[in-house]
């Protein structure tokens, strides 16, 4: 990576840190710009050996879109062009870039992550509630006494 990159990178995650994003957050949005850049340079007919950020055209980062698109889920995707977006927001605050190459490009349409059963219970317009789930008993009302009795074997007998 060049120095200009290294160089924006690090105000980046310094504002980041700044506006107390989570030391988690920080180490995502870090790896999934430097993970841009590294496509960005193993790109085939790529833009040069050592890509700077305003070398970053709107096409590129639709090219990157459909990259990630091919090789991960609809999230990893997604969260990739979230800190990418933010990451030029960033740029374009601080004057480095003129305009922003995300701005405009659609993020990738998150889908439902429901488990497979809950969906289809739903989709049928059965009950939300879980098949094992027993109904629950009127606040106020006394439960029945064959719950809460034991015959007088079940009792331990102490010794004494």
């Amino acid at each position: 990576m060049n120095g200009q990159f290294a160089k924006h990178l690090a105000a980046f995650v310094e504002r980041l840190k700044v506006l107390r994003y989570s030391p988690a957050t920080l180490l995502s949005r870090e790896h999934c710009i430097r993970r841009f850049f590294r496509w960005l340079q193993a790109k085939p007919g790529g833009v040069q050996a050592q890509p700077g950020v305003r070398d970053v055209t709107k096409q590129t980062v639709r090219d990157y879109q459909e990259y990630l698109l091919g090789r991960y889920t609809t999230h990893t995707a997604h969260a990739h062009l979230i800190a990418l977006r933010r990451f030029f927001e960033h740029l374009e605050a601080t004057d480095a870039l003129l305009v922003n190459p995300c701005e405009g490009v659609p993020l990738p349409k998150l889908e439902d992550r429901r488990p497979a059963t809950f969906s289809r219970r739903r989709k049928s317009g059965a009950s939300s509630t879980r098949p094992t789930q027993k109904p629950r008993r009127a606040f106020g009302t006394k439960p029945s006494s064959k719950r809460f009795t034991r015959p007088a074997s079940a009792w331990r007998k102490w010794p004494g």
